[in-house]
């Protein structure tokens, strides 16, 4: 009791008399018993935290003989308990428990049992050499498939099939004047470096936006990168920007693509426009590189924290356990496609509800369309920043200075996400049989992923 404060201490030990100033004033009998059944509570509160440093003690030793990290886990709130009843050890404020000093009691809150693994030889075999080579050929013969298979599905009656989401949910093109008022069909999450540019094209097409093989953009505002005026389309929500998943139980279709992470934090440091890498543009030596990897804004970013439904590059770091919910999310989107397996990606969205219901669109493939009245997006209207100088890097001080286990270190739920992302999207390949057309393609390689011995699991493991 010797370090509480006078008040309390005065009351728990009992005592019959108040002191004030420098004097005692003796109490009634009446006053005397209230004093002492608040001794009997403050007992109690002594007995209750002795309890629970007990039993924290005990987590510490689990945690620790199954090499976990006991900093995940909100000592904090101890800590306050033993400072109001005077329970500091000789050291200090419950210096076992404590192990990290600089996070706050409210990052703490989430309790991790189970720490991510990460498998950093996912999808592409190598950072600067995504496996994208697909040939005109192959993506015709993925066309002609998807569209075979399309019309094996609308040979039943009872099949409702359209030509593209707005006919499925009987939108007339007339119904709103305006873009900026019309109600989107699709809903695109539009991650940066992640190959957004195509995936604004594939939304376009899906919606039944006019001038198909565009992407949206608006030409005031994205100069050279946008073909020419005219694109925003209003049925699709996020046609341009990078907004985030707010909405992820709203009916509304909902589609996205997924980037190696630390591919994309290579493509985002060299990229010379907007936040991707405001601070270091033009620099691409080692030093740069690992402060721009210490931007709190890009750490587990940003496909964890637009799945939470976050800015994209908000500051807030992800806590953990956060990581589930993004992952319960991913689940609820109407598909999402790999970069490192093109192919495989678009055959599998018209495999999933409700775009298997559209007759296949030949722009979704890189291919022009049928009637001649569209495009196909050329090179120079794409952001792409590969060059020699990246190439020099990547093969240069990133390899030889271990960058790929720097950029997982400082993104590991990112990298779980990221895996968990892999293992959903080969079980639906297997689920669907587009695993039996693999031979068909001259680029095979790219069904190799699924192939592995790991996916052999049924998408309801993953979404129940």
């Amino acid at each position: 009791l010797t370090n509480l404060p006078p008040a309390i201490s005065t009351l728990a030990r009992g005592t019959t008399s108040k002191e004030m100033g420098g004097g005692a004033v003796p109490v009634g009998p009446a006053e005397g018993r209230c004093s002492v059944h608040v001794g009997a509570v403050g007992l109690i509160l002594r007995v209750i935290a002795a309890l629970l440093f007990a039993a924290s003690l005990v987590l510490n030793v689990v945690l620790w003989k199954h090499d976990r990290d006991p900093s995940s886990f909100t000592m904090e709130a101890l800590g306050g308990v033993g400072d109001l009843l005077g329970m500091r050890s000789a050291g200090g404020d419950l210096a076992l428990l404590r192990r990290d000093a600089n996070a706050t009691a409210i990052s703490r809150m989430i309790p991790v049992l189970v720490r991510p693994t990460v498998d950093i030889g996912l999808g592409a075999s190598g950072i600067s050499k995504a496996s994208r080579d697909v040939t005109q050929e192959d993506w015709q013969t993925a066309y002609e498939l998807s569209l075979a298979r399309f019309h094996d599905r609308s040979a039943s009656e009872a099949f409702r099939f359209a030509s593209d989401l707005k006919d499925l949910l009987g939108v007339r093109q007339s119904q709103e004047r305006f873009e900026s008022t019309k109600t989107p069909v699709i809903e695109l999450m539009r991650i940066p470096k992640g190959a957004s540019t195509h995936l604004s094209i594939t939304g376009r097409a899906l919606a039944g936006c006019k001038d198909p093989g565009y992407p949206c953009c608006i030409k005031k505002h994205d100069g050279e990168f946008c073909p020419k005026e005219g694109l925003f389309c209003g049925w699709v929500k996020n046609c341009v920007g990078h907004g985030s998943l707010k909405d992820p139980d709203s009916t509304t279709a909902k589609i996205t693509q997924l980037r190696n992470p630390a591919e994309r934090l290579l493509s985002g440091f060299f990229y010379s426009e907007s936040v991707h890498n405001k601070h270091h543009k033009g620099c691409a030596t080692w030093p740069c590189f690992k402060e721009y990897l210490s931007d709190p804004r890009l750490r587990n970013a940003p496909m964890t924290k637009m799945l939470l439904g976050r800015y994209m590059y908000h500051s807030s770091q992800v806590k953990p356990g956060e990581v589930e919910l993004a992952k319960e999310n991913l689940c609820k989107l109407s598909w999402f496609g790999m970069l490192d397996m093109p192919l495989a990606s678009k055959l599998l969205l018209y495999e999933m509800e409700p775009f298997n219901h559209l007759r296949p669109h030949p722009v979704v493939f890189d291919l022009p369309p049928e009637n001649g009245d569209g495009y196909v997006v050329e090179t120079h209207h794409l952001r792409k920043n590969k060059n020699s100088t990246y190439d020099a890097f990547v093969e240069g001080e990133y390899k030889n200075r271990n960058g790929l286990e720097l950029i997982v270190n400082l993104n590991e739920y990112e990298f779980e996400l990221y895996a968990f992302a892999w293992g959903l999207f080969c079980a639906r390949i297997r689920d669907s049989g587009l695993l039996q057309y693999a031979d068909k393609f001259a680029s095979a390689h790219h069904f190799d992923e699924c192939l592995k011995t790991k996916y052999d699991v049924p998408t309801v493991k993953y979404c129940p």
